[in-house]
């Protein structure tokens, strides 16, 4: 029995010994400083990790902003781009009714031309329609 009784004591001295060592460690300036250290390195990286999202947020509206105005341009382009097609296009109707009436015109007096000859008219043939002589 006098062993268990010592067992005993020897079981709270050795956790009340634990406990004081413990206790002391974690009051200990070099533990307080230790545990002040890792808050703040916690603390850093979780403002680098801010800092880092905060960047890529930036990073993200800048390049959203050049997309938008590389889009505008593109779209300003095309618009010009049609316009100018559509003056080209007016251009080639306008040359398109000419000719038009050009051949027309040069296929009537090819026609004017042989009854001349045909009912034994001499020279000089008959005059150039105004159309054939605005464009010669």
């Amino acid at each position: 029995m006098t062993a268990n009784i010592i067992a005993g004591a020897l079981i709270l001295l050795g956790g009340g010994l634990i406990s004081a060592i413990l206790i002391h460690r974690r009051e200990s300036p070099k533990a307080k400083a230790e545990a002040e250290l890792t808050d703040a390195q916690t603390d850093l990286t979780a403002a680098q990790i801010a800092k880092t999202k905060a960047d890529a947020a930036k990073t993200q509206a800048e390049t959203a902003e050049i997309a938008a105005n590389s889009a505008l341009r593109i779209a300003q382009d095309l618009q010009k781009t049609v316009e100018k097609q559509g003056e080209i296009l007016a251009a080639q109707g306008e040359t398109i009714e000419l000719l038009e009436g050009f051949k027309t015109a040069s296929r009537d007096y090819i026609h004017e031309l042989r009854l001349h000859i045909e009912n034994g008219y001499g020279p000089p043939p008959p005059d150039w329609p105004e159309i054939i002589k605005s464009i010669a």
